[in-house]
């Protein structure tokens, strides 16, 4: 066992890191340092990433092919649960396909996105439905085109809407894009949709009856946060899936706070359609134990009954 204390680190005989390309970097770097500290008085400060950690770690290939295998079984169950038709061997194929896609992403980071988690399971829900023609609401650097771009066939087409495209660096060849808000296009009635992602941070409850009334059968809602986790995202979709679903449960007047920002909700006087009748409601499951990854928010898939 060895001790450092300088890096508050117990290291073991069981394991531990190889990277020699980076002891050399480390070294250079450290060396450069020291003169500049010697001669200028000055230091350099390395910047931490800024990328996710799906985005700089992986397991070894033995480890996914097993980790692959359980992954599989487990959401085949929660695609039962939705009365996808699939099975364990199809649901494996998309796990590969997924990597594959997910490994040569283009975006520089996927912070304030969709995470490795949710994207998983939404690249397999669409290799699933197939869909025709998909809305595409809230595109920020472009992660979620070019996901759904990997998972759709080759006839099939996304409208793609946001209010602002400056942030965007991935422009997808199978998109139509629209710089406005999705319900703010009135030739949308002229066009059947199977699909709608909304990752806007509009009220849920305005996409959902949106959906509804463009009869659009099934709905992925991100950022579908609860009572209890609304202070972890700084402009919540209210009223969101997750408290439409649960409605007779929660308080209709509540506050949080964000950042030092006092923000408050009353969700009253909401709609109060049954919207039980019109659509089933899924949370994505948790994937934590299986990828490694934590989830970035919590979504959930609406199917029209």
């Amino acid at each position: 066992m060895i001790i450092d204390k300088k890096q508050f680190k117990t290291s073991s005989n069981y394991w531990g890191f190889v990277n020699k390309k980076d002891f050399v970097n480390k070294s250079f770097f450290n060396f450069i340092n020291r003169i500049l500290l010697f001669f200028l008085k000055i230091k350099i400060i390395r910047k931490p990433s800024n990328l996710r950690p799906e985005q700089e770690s992986y397991l070894s290939k033995n480890l996914i092919k097993l980790r692959n295998k359980e992954l599989a079984i487990y959401l085949l169950n929660f695609f039962k649960s939705a009365n996808f038709k699939t099975n364990q061997s199809q649901i494996l194929k998309h796990i590969k396909e997924f990597e594959k896609t997910f490994k040569i992403q283009p975006i520089s980071n996927l912070n304030k996105g969709m995470g490795y988690n949710n994207s998983l399971i939404t690249f397999i829900i669409i290799k699933l439905i197939s869909p025709k023609n998909i809305i595409e609401s809230g595109v920020l650097r472009g992660y979620s085109t070019y996901l759904i771009e990997k998972s759709i066939n080759k006839k099939a087409k996304i409208y793609a809407y946001d209010i602002n495209f400056s942030l965007r660096e991935y422009k997808s060849k199978k998109a139509i894009y629209f710089e406005s808000d999705v319900t703010h296009d009135e030739r949308i009635n002229n066009r059947n949709f199977d699909l709608a992602i909304f990752d806007d941070h509009v009220s849920h409850l305005d996409r959902i009856l949106f959906s509804k009334e463009n009869n659009i059968k099934y709905i992925i809602l991100d950022d579908d946060v609860s009572v209890f986790t609304l202070h972890s995202d700084g402009w919540p979709p209210i009223p969101t899936a997750n408290m439409i679903y649960n409605y007779g449960k929660i308080p209709k007047i509540f506050d949080w706070t964000y950042k030092n920002n006092l923000a408050k909700a009353r969700i009253k006087n909401i709609n109060k359609i049954n919207l039980r009748k019109e659509y089933r409601y899924l949370q994505y499951p948790n994937l934590f134990n299986y990828t490694g990854y934590k989830n970035t928010s919590e979504t959930s898939i609406l199917i029209k009954l």
